[in-house]
């Protein structure tokens, strides 16, 4: 669409911008699914032991795994929730509740399936009713957490647009753990095409840090992971207190400058 179309212009430009500067930091971004992006800086003080256009390189090459890892793990939530949403759309009727025991088989059909999925927060997988509240959650009982996501950005998404498909929040403090997540989720409808609910599954934004620790970096190196809005979604070394805050682009580009 015109928007995503905008900023990824808007991305390629700073993109060949910061190639084009003979720093003594080499910038790399990397475009991504759902309007995520990564941000590499290596540095190169010691320009003995790598040359600019070698670093480039290195740096290309650490940016390809990074969005194979992260593309992986949307990718398999993905089909999960498409699976949630294929087998248990049937039984998002708030008029007609579970009974306890077929609540608890679905928690448990639910748990089952995000096993599949370790870098998810524990539990997360639910299916949301209409109103934005929980109607089935994986578990191993029929016990229900008290959470409320009417008010969210990717819910209202999904409520009103009929085709979002996969939406992935921006970065969320969960209201839950207190730790910071990116939400996936994909609507759900009733047999006459009317909105039931959302399923949806976090992630956590540890578990992407833990990805780009894994990664072999130069010491001085460092990855930042934005969304589409450049809220700063996980970065190593971690930022804890930056976690979720936006940046202007005036901001990146001072940093680039530096």
């Amino acid at each position: 669409n015109v928007v995503h179309h905008a900023a990824n212009s808007w991305y390629r430009t700073l993109l060949a911008r910061l190639l084009g500067r003979r720093n003594i930091t080499v910038w790399i971004l990397g475009l991504m699914l759902g309007g995520i992006f990564i941000l590499l800086g290596l540095d190169l003080k010691n320009s003995y032991k790598y040359t600019q256009e070698s670093a480039h390189r290195d740096a290309e090459h650490i940016v390809k795994l990074i969005e194979r890892e992260v593309n992986h793990v949307l990718t398999k939530s993905d089909l999960i929730l498409q699976e949630a949403v294929r087998t248990y759309s049937k039984d998002m009727n708030k008029s007609n509740p579970p009974s306890l025991e077929k609540r608890a088989e679905i928690n448990q059909k639910l748990l089952y399936l995000m096993n599949n999925i370790p870098e998810t927060q524990k539990d997360s997988l639910r299916l949301i009713d209409s109103d934005g509240n929980v109607m089935f959650n994986a578990g191993s009982t029929a016990e229900l957490p008290k959470v409320y996501v009417g008010d969210r950005n990717y819910f209202l998404r999904q409520k009103t647009e009929t085709n979002a498909g996969l939406v992935v929040s921006e970065p969320l403090l969960s209201r839950f753990t207190g730790k910071w997540l990116v939400v996936l989720s994909q609507r759900m409808n009733h047999p006459d095409g009317s909105f039931a609910g959302v399923a949806q599954v976090a992630v956590r934004a540890d578990a992407l840090q833990q990805t780009f620790e894994r990664i072999s970096l130069d010491s001085q190196a460092a990855i930042t992971l934005f969304d589409s809005e450049v809220r700063l979604v996980s970065r190593h070394p971690l930022i804890p207190d930056q976690l979720g805050k936006q940046f202007a682009a005036t901001q990146l580009q001072e940093a680039f400058a530096k």
